[in-house]
């Protein structure tokens, strides 16, 4: 009787080595959550050629936010990340340990930034640095929903505000629908979410950024082989990397335009991570 019970025990441990070693193999694709936007769904053809290309279980983990995002890949709690421009910037100024893989091409991108108010709000439309603004963004490490006009707002403008001071409301329709009902003076969001107001002349745009370039998918050192390989499908099958890419238009409506997935070059991003290791944006 005790034999059989220790044996039972001696295979129980067996078994939860196996499972935890199982654990260990396993390789996570992570990106964050946006409204209603199925994200899941957006990244799963990225999940099906890591799981294809190294042979290993391959999860999909969502997180709450780019920052989150960016927290876990640091941490190394995820092997590929598919983030936004902010917080990739964030990654690269804490970490070199990444590679690029691929991002979609900006080329006949509209993908800016809007700095927007009611025309009827002459407060808001004639800026006066000394005075105390309502503003809305879409959240604090959103590229075009945060961070560009933060910087337009403080380094132009020169207006004095932190952080504390700002409405998040969580995504760019938010914004656009806060500043349309007068519950905030300046507004940032995308462009392109401006630009769907019916009638525009209720609103007035008081500034635009200049093209912005997309956040690359990252890979995690630690799996280079299959970072690699993964990197080789892509731009040698082109199938493969049509379906990755209509996977990505679905999830991030920046994407619109791209026809392609790109090979992108480091210096596009210098300028992003220099501010995100300076903090001389607000994040």
């Amino acid at each position: 009787m005790f034999t059989a019970i220790k044996f039972g025990l001696i295979l129980f441990l067996l078994l939860q080595s196996k499972a935890l070693a199982d654990v260990k193999k396993s390789l996570i694709v992570g990106t964050y959550a946006y409204g209603e936007i199925d994200r899941y769904e957006a990244v799963l053809p990225l999940a099906n050629l890591v799981n294809s290309v190294s042979g290993k279980p391959t999860s999909i983990k969502v997180f709450s936010s780019p920052s989150e995002l960016a927290d876990a890949f640091i941490s190394l709690q995820i092997h590929v990340a598919v983030p936004n421009l902010a917080s990739f910037a964030n990654i690269a100024a804490l970490t070199d340990k990444y590679l690029l893989l691929f991002a979609p091409d900006a080329l006949g991108s509209t993908y800016t930034s809007s700095v927007a108010t009611q025309a009827s709000n002459c407060a808001a439309t004639k800026i006066d640095n000394s005075a105390d603004y309502r503003i809305g963004m879409v959240w604090q490490d959103s590229t075009s929903g945060a961070i560009l006009g933060s910087a337009f707002l403080s380094d132009e403008l020169k207006l004095n505000f932190q952080k504390e001071d700002v409405a998040y409301l969580g995504s760019h329709e938010a914004v656009l629908k806060a500043i349309q009902q007068g519950e905030i003076d300046l507004g940032v969001l995308a462009t392109k979410v401006l630009l769907q107001v019916q009638d525009k002349q209720k609103l007035k745009e008081i500034w635009r950024s200049a093209v912005i370039p997309f956040g690359p998918v990252i890979c995690s050192e630690k799996i280079k082989k299959i970072c690699s390989d993964v990197s080789e499908v892509v731009f040698e099958n082109a199938k493969v990397s049509a379906n990755i890419l209509t996977g990505l238009k679905n999830g991030w409506v920046e994407f619109d335009n791209s026809q392609n997935l790109i090979q992108p070059e480091p210096e596009i991003y210098t300028q992003f991570i220099k501010h995100w290791k300076t903090k001389t944006l607000v994040d």
